[in-house]
């Protein structure tokens, strides 16, 4: 499955914690809440100091896209975050409050419930053609910023703020080739726990 979504697509709903907003990217299972999400992806303005919603056994990974970046204070220690800077991961448990360098700025978040799967949020500066294997259960391209990425051999372009979503099952390319003269993005890549299959995740 191949899917393709845009920023009217992303379902706006409040924090865990009632202190601010975010907008859902993508969630699984389709009807899942903040509860029972197996995993999440999702996206959102930092306006103000403020303390992150507790997630009991959740893995987290953060990654600023625009602004000047924050300062996350975790378990008493400080960890500066702007959008040069490689994804942030914690654990959900870990208590962590936010602190802004400068104005408000808008963050990628991905949760991954321990117990049923594991993720890698990887950020790519895009210039020139790159490509991408299919080596997980699902993969999620997150358009950051800057001009238009075209994904070859799919007729499938992305602007800034949009994702494209891929299920790897029998009718899933082994991988996609990306062109853009300059963009960011991330690369999300998720497995799931499976009886059957040995529990990994294939880093690139």
């Amino acid at each position: 499955m191949i899917r393709k979504l845009t920023r009217a697509e992303y379902r706006q709903m409040p924090w865990k914690n009632g202190l601010g907003s975010t907008q859902e990217i993508a969630i699984y299972p389709a009807d899942a809440g903040l509860d029972d999400f197996i995993w999440r992806v999702s996206s959102a303005t930092v306006c103000a100091e403020s303390a992150f919603s507790p997630f009991i056994g959740v893995d987290r990974s953060l990654a600023v896209v625009s602004g000047e970046g924050l300062r996350l204070v975790i378990d008493n220690e400080a960890h500066m975050l702007t959008t040069r800077d490689t994804p942030h991961t914690f654990s959900g448990e870990t208590p962590v409050f936010v602190e802004l360098v400068g104005g408000a700025v808008t963050d990628l978040n991905v949760m991954t419930r321990r117990d049923g799967c594991m993720h890698a949020l990887t950020r790519l500066h895009l210039e020139g053609q790159t490509q991408i294997e299919l080596v997980c259960d699902e993969l999620l391209l997150f358009h950051a910023g800057g001009e238009m990425i075209q994904v070859d051999e799919q007729g499938v372009t992305l602007e800034a703020g949009e994702t494209v979503w891929v299920k790897n099952d029998v009718d899933a390319p082994a991988g996609f080739n990306l062109t853009s003269h300059d963009a960011l993005l991330y690369v999300i890549r998720i497995d799931l726990k499976s009886a059957q299959q040995p529990y990994c995740l294939i880093q690139f």
